[in-house]
């Protein structure tokens, strides 16, 4: 089974307000929630953390053994393919991805930090495999049952974040300091995310909850 413990998030309309941000109270109260989670991930030094924002709504798919499954077979990949998070939820978002995720907050397109010779990347230079291209036989994910590599996105409705992704993560959002959302702010770090997705999502998110962008 899996353990589901609820965790108190941290109300915006509460905090201080910051003034180099255009970010509305719930985006920060979104942001420092996120956050306090992946450094209690890192704090307790557990192998991963899994987190799930309170307004998802399950698929019909929805099975913990998928869940179990997936992060199961992630584990288990050999060196030099380590994970850094993996994605549950379906994409609300689909029209900003490594290209223009960031137009909104001035942040640059992420095209070459993630894309090599037209094709999506999951590489850190100086640690992992060099070879300029993967061929399908090889490719990280193509042993994964349900799960495929996934370009920069949007939303962090349900995911499985590992303890080096905690580390990455953590270190993006400070360097983004709250001038961009959480979810976009992730993918802005010196650091590339190794970032996965299980095939179909398993939750999607309540169309009447919309406290990520409260006043």
């Amino acid at each position: 089974n899996i353990n589901l413990v609820r965790f108190p998030a941290i109300v915006g309309q509460k905090l201080p307000k910051l003034s180099h941000t255009s970010l509305k109270p719930g985006e920060i109260g979104c942001y420092k929630s996120h956050k306090a989670l992946w450094e209690k991930c890192v704090k307790e030094k557990r192998p991963y953390i899994i987190i799930a924002e309170d307004d998802i709504q399950k698929q019909k798919i929805f099975s913990y053994r998928i869940i179990k499954t997936a992060i199961k077979n992630l584990i288990n990949k050999p060196e030099p393919f380590k994970w850094d998070i993996l994605y549950l939820s379906e994409v609300i978002d689909r029209g900003h991805r490594r290209r223009n995720i960031g137009f909104k907050y001035n942040l640059p397109s992420l095209e070459d930090k993630y894309t090599r010779d037209g094709e999506l990347i999951q590489e850190e230079p100086n640690n992992l495999s060099t070879s300029p291209r993967t061929s399908p036989s090889t490719s990280p994910h193509a042993t994964l049952p349900n799960i495929t590599t996934i370009e920069p996105r949007c939303g962090l409705h349900f995911y499985v974040l590992s303890y080096r992704g905690c580390l990455k993560c953590i270190e993006a959002a400070n360097k983004i300091n709250y001038t961009a959302p959480i979810d976009v702010a992730i993918w802005y770090g010196d650091r590339t995310l190794r970032s996965f997705t299980i095939v179909s999502g398993l939750v999607t998110e309540k169309p009447d909850i919309s406290d990520t962008f409260s006043d």
